[in-house]
């Protein structure tokens, strides 16, 4: 039976040339709390540029992950329409330089991959919908043949965005991002004998009440198990709540 599952935390608090993002040091200590509770190792990277991240999935590439249930991705950054995330320097696309990335590793074939965005996905608010927005540039990954011949199947995946296409993501200064430390909260409280789809479930209408429907998460998923953190952990470990945080609106550009 494998292990605990692997995760890596992607946090981009300061930027080149965007505004930082206030809620980093929150975030961090919420997902390592999860993480700690249910014995998954993990690997930090703060403030990483396009090529460092590319490096970074590059050695996860070649990792052999046999002993380990799933994988977990943390991204916590500035974000735009269709699945573009920011580095310290510049923007990459979600699909070519993380995802493709899982998808050649043979060990994770088959393995639960799950991801947590926690960026905006566009400028627009649900109180004004900017037609301006339809105008903007895009900037799609550049997938070239040669980079996909060597994909495993796109199975398995499952990606949870912080926000809906096109819509911005709230956080506060102090106490994190309304959706990180919502996750967080929810996995610490149900991860030790409930289904991560259960726990999804009740993030996305957390959430939703918390913002009167300002933020509304998006899942993407072909991933429909039944995966528990609880199943494997190695052994007892006691399980406590977050205590309950009132945000202040702003959102992350």
């Amino acid at each position: 039976m494998s292990g605990p599952g692997y995760a890596l935390i992607f946090n981009n608090i300061n930027f080149d040339g965007a505004p930082n993002i206030s809620s980093g040091k929150s975030d961090k200590k919420a997902i390592v709390k999860f993480l700690e509770c249910f014995k998954i190792k993990y690997s930090y990277h703060e403030d990483l540029t396009k090529a460092e991240i590319e490096r970074v999935m590059k050695k996860v590439e070649k990792t052999n992950f046999t002993r380990h249930s799933c994988i977990i991705i943390f991204i916590l950054s500035h974000g735009d329409r269709t699945s573009i995330i920011s580095a310290k320097d510049t923007k990459y696309n979600l699909e070519d330089t993380i995802i493709f990335s899982l998808l050649r590793n043979g060990s994770l074939d088959e393995k639960p991959k799950f991801l947590f965005i926690d960026t905006c996905k566009g400028k627009n608010t649900p109180e004004k919908i900017r037609n301006e927005d339809t105008n903007e540039q895009r900037y799609p990954g550049q997938c070239v043949q040669s980079q996909i011949h060597d994909l495993h199947k796109p199975d398995f995946l499952l990606t949870f965005y912080s926000t809906y296409e096109g819509f911005v993501s709230y956080y506060d200064d102090r106490d994190g991002s309304v959706f990180t430390q919502t996750l967080c909260q929810h996995l610490v409280k149900y991860g030790h004998d409930r289904s991560l789809m259960y726990i999804i479930e009740k993030v996305m209408e957390a959430v939703k009440i918390s913002k009167n429907g300002k933020q509304s998460p998006c899942l993407t998923t072909n991933y429909f198990g039944s995966y528990c953190f609880g199943d494997y952990l190695s052994e007892s470990s006691s399980f406590s709540e977050f205590l309950n945080t009132k945000f202040t609106l702003k959102k992350k550009t």
